[in-house]
């Protein structure tokens, strides 16, 4: 028995060491494929780095005061020192790192220097202290130390080694007298938490643990790697891939699911993804789900595997196991399933097949998501919706302009287009363009990431809100003119280096939630309003309902492909009938002597027989009995059968001054008609009878704005009789 352990123990060390020779020969081929200089040489300085790569690192700008102007200095030689192993690592991740526009400038480099100081002093008694020969294999929260087992729940994302950023710390504190904390503050809820985190300087021996690790992965071909970087596997022709990855790679993690897991895992993906099932954003959450199958095969038996999976297993005991910790939706029952036919077929001789049948999944019971698209517009009336209500959002425009930039223009935006907040983020310079067909507008561009497809919408000159952020817009392109001496390929741009990217959405949330919490602004229930950009997208297309435009307007306007889709985003629709009720004469109609007449809307509405009749500017009431109808329908306003009601206001208010300056006309004419009295008489006549009519639509409209559903800037609906 001690025989076979020793064994089992000189094998270990065997296979370890087999391993790190393998790692410092790919860090060394790697360094090679640059330059052969840079693997020899441990001190690079500028002609150096120009010989070996053609490129030198950014220089700083300082102010000469004895010339009195600012010029370019040399940035000092970066000197690498310890064991050769972490050294090479460590010149690997300069290299790469110098020819990342991303790390395009002086401060990158500036804070990472006591980096390559720290390591040619303490990498030695560092390594030892740890157990390992490398940087890369120093313990990281997304690779487990037995690389057959798995990381899982908040360890499995990323989180610095607390040792290596200690010993860090404490170097710097004592070499460099630097702090090793900051402060940081965010939002959460409705307050603002506040709490102590390593600096970022401190913290940056984490970044390039990171990088090595994860570059560590990459000696295994792509279909055996475990942790695969999303830019080798997706293009910018997908994705705003390269505007996405600000300073880090991202990627995706296998070292999530157990060894007996992993690989034909990692075959479901990668086929996914080849053929186009699966997007960037999508290729976490399903690794993520098949964590549940994980789960469940280890809460089976603490030594599982593909032996032990049957269909009945999957079928009822996975269902009930799910059903028990309330998972919700079916995807992760489903793609569970799909993965085991995918395993089977592509690993017969370690995978069974189990023919398990999807319809099993109705064994979860119904309910488990929200409805199904067409069905989500018919949900109560009184239900609660998603978008953001009109007190809010007038709280906010009337505090916006506090934040900083480009903040109140991003708001503005969102109110107008109602566009998603990462499209409205990543904004073209050029997103304003002149209308080709038309002087009168000007057409805004933008692009749809979710559906891959362009959305414009037309704005007006004319109109006082649209020429408000026709100027907003210009102010903004004039300012970033001003400062990067060119124009910048975003409205919202940010740098890394020389890339450039667009301002992210969370910083500008966490900015508008700052200012709900600063500004007390509250919702109808008493809390502090949690801000979110999405409920602007439903502020809009329930601003556009109430405004009379159709479903297929909101569609082109929120870019949605169904009328289904865009219902979900028309909330209120209580509100919204309530107001079509009133528009469409379901309020109180006025007479001529300003009395209310409350029988109008129900003769309206009948269908049996007709007892009123739309006439010019308004209803009559003239009882059908009579006979023959009044042939006198431009007489209506002297008529005590006529009714009008609030949708008759604008005309009113133009038959009003029409009347006003026909009456001084013929007042006119009677008087230059002096010597001819019957013509004079009968224009006179008329007049009279017309002021008559003057009389009556002031009495119309006054009484309209004072009694009936029109009070200015509130339409008032009359509730139903008992």
């Amino acid at each position: 028995m001690t025989r076979e352990r020793s064994s089992d123990k000189l094998q270990l060390v065997a296979s370890s060491s087999s391993s790190l020779d393998r790692y410092a020969a790919f860090i060394q081929n790697s360094l090679r494929a640059h330059s052969e200089e840079l693997l020899r040489t441990d001190v690079w300085d500028r002609d150096l780095l120009i010989r070996a790569l053609g490129k030198a690192l950014p220089a700083p700008k300082k102010t000469i005061r004895a010339i009195g102007r600012t010029q370019s200095v040399r940035f000092p030689p970066l000197a690498f020192g310890g064991p050769e192993l972490p050294r090479n690592e460590l010149k690997l991740y300069f290299v790469e790192a110098l020819l990342d526009p991303r790390h395009d400038s002086y401060q990158w480099w500036y804070y990472r220097r006591p980096l390559l100081e720290f390591f040619a002093e303490e990498s030695a008694v560092l390594l030892e202290s740890l157990g390992v020969e490398c940087i890369a294999d120093i313990h990281s929260a997304i690779r487990p130390a037995d690389r057959s087992h798995y990381v899982s729940g908040v360890s499995g994302r990323w989180a610095h080694n607390a040792d290596l950023k200690d010993m860090y710390a404490a170097w710097r504190r004592l070499s460099l007298s630097r702090k090793d904390t900051q402060l940081r503050t965010w939002v959460s809820g409705s307050e603002l938490i506040t709490k102590e985190f390593a600096s970022g300087p401190v913290a940056m021996i984490g970044e390039v643990h990171r990088w090595l690790v994860v570059n560590q992965e990459q000696m295994e071909p792509l279909e055996q790697r475990n942790i695969l970087r999303l830019r080798d596997l997706f293009s910018e022709e997908h994705v705003r891939l390269k505007e996405r990855e600000k300073r880090h790679d991202r990627v995706f993690n296998f070292y999530k699911l157990p060894d007996w897991l992993r690989s034909a895992a990692r075959y479901f993906v990668l086929d996914k993804i080849r053929h186009g099932e699966c997007g960037p954003n999508t290729v976490d959450p399903l690794i993520s789900t098949l964590t549940h199958l994980r789960d469940f095969m280890y809460s089976q038996s603490d030594n599982p595997g593909p032996t032990l999976l049957t269909r009945t297993l999957i079928e009822d005991d996975f269902i009930a196991w799910g059903k028990e910790r309330d998972l919700r939706g079916y995807n992760w029952f489903l793609d569970s399933v799909t993965f085991l036919g995918s395993a089977a077929r592509r690993f017969p001789e370690s995978w069974p097949s189990l023919n398990i049948d999807k319809r099993a999944a109705r064994k979860l019971g119904r309910g488990r998501t929200s409805p199904p698209r067409e069905y989500l517009f018919e949900r109560a009336e009184g239900s609660r919706d998603r978008a953001m209500p009109v007190h809010i959002a007038e709280a906010i425009a009337a505090h916006v302009h506090k934040l900083p930039d480009p903040c109140p223009l991003l708001f503005m935006l969102a109110v107008a287009i109602g566009a998603r907040a990462e499209d409205l983020h990543a904004l073209l310079f050029d997103a304003l363009r002149p209308d080709p067909h038309d002087d009168r507008f000007v057409i805004l561009h933008f692009w749809q990431n979710k559906v891959r497809r362009w959305n414009s919408k037309p704005l007006l000159r004319t109109d006082p809100n649209h020429a408000q952020l026709l100027a907003a817009v210009e102010k903004r392109r004039d300012a970033l003119v001003k400062e990067h001496g060119k124009p910048t390929k975003h409205l919202f741009p940010i740098f890394h280096g020389s890339v450039e990217g667009f301002c992210t959405h969370q910083w500008s949330l966490e900015q508008l939630r700052r200012l709900c919490i600063d500004q007390d602004i509250r919702d109808d229930d008493g809390e502090v309003h949690h801000f979110k950009w999405h409920s602007l997208r439903h502020f809009r297309g329930t601003q556009m309902a109430a405004q009379g435009h159709d479903i297929l307007a909101i569609m082109l306007e929120l870019g949605h492909v169904s009328p289904d889709m865009a219902m979900t985003y028309v909330n209120r629709k209580l509100d919204l009938k309530k107001k079509a009720l009133i528009e469409k004469g379901g309020g109180k109609f006025i007479n001529i002597e300003g009395e209310v007449d409350l029988r109008v809307a129900e003769l309206l509405a009948k269908k049996d027989s007709l007892v009123a009749t739309r006439v010019a500017g308004g209803v009559c009431t003239l009882p059908h009995q009579l006979g023959d109808w009044c042939d006198h329908a431009h007489a209506c306003l002297s008529c005590k059968h006529f009714r009008a009601d609030t949708s008759c206001l604008e005309h009113f208010k133009a038959e009003r001054d029409a009347i006003e300056e026909l009456v001084d006309q013929q007042a006119a004419t009677a008087e230059s008609l002096g010597d001819k009295p019957r013509s004079s008489e009968v224009i006179r006549t008329r007049a009279e009878r017309n002021k008559l009519a003057l009389v009556s639509v002031n009495t119309i409209l006054t009484t309209i704005r004072k009694k009936g559903e029109y009070t200015g800037t509130t339409s008032r609906f009359m509730r139903p009789r008992s």
